[in-house]
């Protein structure tokens, strides 16, 4: 095939090589011929494609590569070889851009494999992902026309990683506004944490002095407490001594009861006797009517 089709649908021609004039190219003359057939314009082989799934293996290669700058799919302009390129992809950028069960898309720089492998595959364009250049495909070149693709290639450039950047890109946006709210949330309880803290201090001021109050009420209720047991033990004291003295009283008044009827005995023994002895005076005439009545009156 002696051309491609560009994005209008038009027929490019494109000159395919045959093997013997390459024989004698340098690298750079190789390059050259590349540039002029996939229309790199800046010197530079910045293609895009995807990484099948690695599955068990170290490397991988990227396939149904597409040129950056006009969106191109690749093949080796040499006849007899019409397959689209496969570009093989170093482990280390294999193991840091692939995945062991789902394809991913790169975007990266080519550079020419080196001759061993070029001579070995028979293919003096060969090129292989230049090790280092690799990043994730953040977004399709703008220069695709997406009305022109078939429902196959529009299904082709959905792809878990391009879903995970606008994903990524969602995230950020979600996590902006979410710091966002949270800062403005924050802001809100700092100043509704200001007064309640404030609230709180009123509230504890008036705490503590309802506590100096309580605690006062407490010191004047123990002495109350104190003064009632102290009266209380004065008056059993009283009691005490009370009950003491009327012990002593009954005590004296039985005593005095006891000494009264003693010389209320006394006394009529004593007026006995002198009845009887003013009898007997009277007797024998030693006293006469009228002196024993005023003695006896006396007595």
């Amino acid at each position: 095939m002696d051309g491609y089709f560009d994005f209008t649908g038009q027929v490019m021609k494109e000159k395919i090589f045959e093997f013997e004039e390459l024989k004698n190219l340098s690298e750079q003359e190789l390059k050259a011929c590349l540039e002029d057939s996939w229309n790199i314009k800046n010197g530079q082989f910045e293609v895009w494609g995807e990484i099948k799934p690695l599955k068990d293996t170290a490397w991988g290669y990227l396939t149904n590569p597409r040129t950056i700058s006009d969106n191109k799919l690749l093949t080796y302009p040499l006849k007899g070889i019409s397959r689209i390129c496969e570009f093989f992809i170093s482990p280390n950028d294999a193991k840091k851009f692939g995945d062991r069960d789902s394809s991913r898309f790169i975007r990266c720089k080519l550079e020419l494999s080196p001759r061993s492998e070029r001579e070995k595959h028979n293919i003096p364009f060969e090129m292989n992902v230049f090790s280092g250049t690799c990043s994730l495909l953040e977004e399709l070149p703008e220069e695709v026309p997406h009305e022109i693709l078939s429902h196959n290639e529009k299904t082709f450039f959905i792809s878990k990683s391009i879903y995970e950047f606008y994903h990524y890109q969602a995230d950020e946006k979600i996590n902006k506004e979410f710091e966002e709210l949270k800062m403005k949330q924050f802001q809100e309880l700092s100043e509704a944490r200001d007064i309640a803290e404030k609230q709180l201090d009123v509230i504890q001021n008036e705490h503590s002095s309802y506590e100096n109050k309580r605690d006062a009420a407490i010191k004047v209720y123990q002495t109350l407490v104190s003064n009632e047991q102290k009266l209380n033990e004065t008056i059993k004291s009283l009691e005490s001594q009370e009950q003491r003295k009327q012990e002593r009283i009954a005590q004296l008044t039985a005593q005095f009861f006891q000494l009264e009827t003693e010389m209320n005995h006394k006394i009529t023994r004593l007026k006995n006797y002198v009845s009887d002895k003013a009898s007997f005076l009277k007797t024998f005439e030693f006293l006469d009517e009228e002196d024993l009545e005023c003695e006896l009156r006396a007595k």
